[in-house]
């Protein structure tokens, strides 16, 4: 399932392709250690990767379009991405909303005073989304806000786990936890 859904991701945006990596990021348990397990394992998330972008390539052959979508790929997006590139400064002003900084303060709070380590994998997987998030954002060198969005979409799954997750602590982190679902 999770090739699949890097795969699809990748039709789109084949910046996803970098997260196949996280791979290494799910929990271990006994049975997956073997050295045969971790193989068969990375065959099937591969096998995954390739389903959607292989159904995409013979959606374009049966339309005729494979020779129109090659020229796209490597004559008029070569050209499109090298058009209005911002400078560092005017990307980094625009990459993080006040209203992503605003989840993003309280979240890291939370997750940084929180004594238990039961979502120590969740917030490694998705703070390196949200870095994989902004890393696509600067490579685009863009400013767009839809260039965003790998971030955002990470950081709102981020926030919510922590916000949820301090409802069941006492005093401050449940206050906070409020107000973060609050806003």
């Amino acid at each position: 399932l999770f090739g699949l859904c890097i795969g699809l991701a990748a039709t789109v945006k084949p910046m996803a392709l970098v997260a196949l990596p996280l791979l290494w990021l799910l929990p271990e348990d006994e049975a997956s250690t073997t050295r045969r397990n971790i193989w068969r394992t990375l065959g099937v998330v591969l096998g995954g990767v390739v389903i959607a972008p292989l159904a995409a390539l013979l959606w374009l052959d049966r339309m005729h379009a494979v020779a129109a979508f090659w020229r796209t790929l490597t004559v008029y997006l070569p050209f499109h991405a090298h058009l209005g590139h911002l400078r560092f400064w005017p990307l980094l002003t625009r990459c993080i909303t006040a209203s992503h900084g605003t989840l993003l303060v309280l979240a890291l709070l939370l997750a940084f005073t929180d004594a238990g380590h039961q979502l120590r994998r969740v917030r490694i997987f998705l703070g390196a989304g949200m870095v994989y998030g902004l890393i696509s954002y600067f490579v685009q060198a863009k400013g767009y806000p839809d260039h965003r969005y790998p971030f955002a979409a990470f950081l709102f799954l981020f926030a919510a786990i922590e916000f949820t997750h301090a409802l069941r602590s006492p005093g401050y982190r449940k206050v906070l936890g409020v107000v973060g679902l609050l806003f």
